[in-house]
């Protein structure tokens, strides 16, 4: 076997629509001591015919060997990676050059397990829609600190232009109390989405089921369960308003209403924030302040998903220690088996 490479960069295929700019996006990488494999979960030849036109020693490419199972693809890729570092890279989303070589830098000064940049999205044709920037900002109460990062921000935004987004001393490490306070009690995600990290591979294979949140499987946040699974490890998250990569919406995206398993993009999180209490990480006033934010979200969508009136419903109920309880987990299988029955014909 060759040396093993710095990085796996990881591609679980589906869509022949875009493979070849993810492909070309990979492959462009100033870092270039990477792996590219990319595993095809599809049911027909497309992405392979795609991916037979590329002639690159770094490239692999495998059929997934348990193809339509709920997150088979993604292990199997995790299986094959040789790498110390993990880069996921989704069939719809493209890296810019210097994705790697900045995810690589950050992880490398900071020593934490898990590194993230900033990223665009665009369209389904390539058009920029919105390029949010990752920051944590010093409390305002903080003088002298909040004028810094007034002024660090109003000096990177004169010299963008020149440095491309990047520079490199723009950091920021993630602490527990932004992550279960910000992040999980307001319900956003501002780390982003798969494409948009580094893993270190090590790490990642010493938690058991890295995707799930304490044996239960996500059937939607399987990111967020992977970021908070590190966050309460004290594994060290660290991210950056530079941008690295392409996040891109389009209608056959699981993000989507259409996708039978939307509502639990919305209920996860109560799942989250339940299990945050639980395990120390959130108060109990932090979580009744995002469960106020939740009955707004399950009200506005109720009518399209009727399980969401069962976790209104538990809503009227005194909150109180342990939050994971039988009442709630009867909700959630409840409502996992509402999803399961709107795609028969597929597991999510």
């Amino acid at each position: 076997m060759p040396t093993a490479p710095s990085v796996s960069i990881l591609i679980p295929a589906f869509r022949p629509t875009w493979i070849n700019e993810a492909i070309q996006s990979a492959l462009a990488q100033t870092f270039t001591d990477f792996e590219l494999i990319i595993s095809d979960d599809s049911a027909d030849d497309e992405v392979e015919k795609l991916v037979g036109t590329w002639s690159d020693r770094r490239l692999q490419y495998f059929r997934n060997p348990t193809r339509g199972a709920p997150g088979s693809n993604r292990d199997f890729l995790i299986s094959r990676a040789r790498g110390e570092y993990i880069k996921f890279l989704f069939d719809d989303d493209f890296l810019y050059p210097h994705s790697l070589e900045l995810l690589l830098s950050m992880a490398s000064r900071t020593g934490c397990a898990l590194a993230f940049h900033s990223r665009k999205v665009v369209d389904d044709n390539s058009n920029i829609i919105d390029q949010p920037r990752f920051e944590i900002r010093p409390d305002s109460r903080d003088r002298f600190n909040s004028l810094r990062f007034r002024l660090r921000g109003a000096f990177q935004r004169r010299i963008r232009a020149v440095i491309a987004n990047y520079n490199p001393r723009n950091l920021y490490p993630v602490d527990s109390n932004f992550f279960f306070g910000t992040i999980i009690g307001r319900a956003v995600n501002l780390i982003g989405e798969p494409s948009n990290i580094l893993i270190h591979a090590p790490t990642l294979r010493n938690i058991d089921k890295p995707f799930s949140i304490d044996g239960r499987r996500m059937r939607y946040l399987t990111d967020m369960a992977l970021y908070s699974n590190f966050m309460a490890r004290g594994l060290g998250i660290v991210g950056t308003n530079n941008i690295g990569s392409a996040f891109r919406v389009h209608p056959k995206q699981s993000s989507r209403r259409a996708y039978p398993g939307y509502s639990a993009g919305i209920f996860e999180w109560e799942l989250l924030g339940r299990w945050a209490v639980d395990a120390g990480e959130m108060s109990l006033d932090s979580f009744k302040s995002m469960r106020e934010l939740l009955t707004t979200w399950y009200r506005s969508e109720a009518e399209n998903f009727g399980e969401l009136n069962d976790f209104l419903a538990l809503g009227t109920r005194t909150l109180a220690p342990p939050l994971l309880n039988e009442e709630f987990e009867s909700v959630l299988l409840k409502a996992y088996d509402a999803i399961e029955k709107r795609s028969p014909n597929r597991r999510i």
